[in-house]
């Protein structure tokens, strides 16, 4: 193999991308799209450093199809809730094998859904514990209590 061979392969290892930084590069084209769907709240700074926590947690996200990745994210901005920050939201990578390939899933967590309903203001959750053996009293209406 000639010196310029070898030169052109080591220029086409450096410029190959890993998944990481593909999705840092999608994320930074989707950003005016995420600070239209992110409440006032969330700064579209720490939406993707949400992401990009999520992602070294779970290293397969980034491996998963990019716009099953951006549509993900899209939904969690939409709904304002923390992708990985105490229970919220989660991404999740499966492997898809109708589409041959791995996908990434938004999914909110039970703390999220209740972060929801509590937020619409047209409900409110509480939510606890009961274990097997543990004597306990409730009422609904009007003046709900556990």
């Amino acid at each position: 193999m000639s010196v310029a061979d070898r030169l052109s392969k080591t220029r086409e290892v450096a410029e190959a991308r890993t998944p990481r930084q593909e999705l840092n590069a999608a994320l930074a084209k989707f950003r005016p799209q995420l600070e239209v769907a992110l409440p006032a709240q969330m700064t579209v700074d720490r939406f993707i450093s949400l992401v990009n926590g999520a992602v070294s947690k779970n290293p397969a996200i980034a491996e998963c199809d990019p716009a099953s990745i951006l549509q993900s994210v899209g939904q969690a901005a939409r709904t304002g809730l923390e992708i990985d920050m105490m229970g919220h939201a989660y991404l999740v990578p499966y492997f898809d094998s109708n589409k041959g390939k791995k996908i990434c899933q938004f999914i909110p967590g039970w703390q999220g859904i209740v972060d929801l309903i509590n937020r619409s203001e047209k409900a409110t959750v509480w939510t606890g514990a009961v274990f097997d053996g543990d004597l306990f009293d409730y009422e609904l209406g009007l003046d709900p209590f556990v």
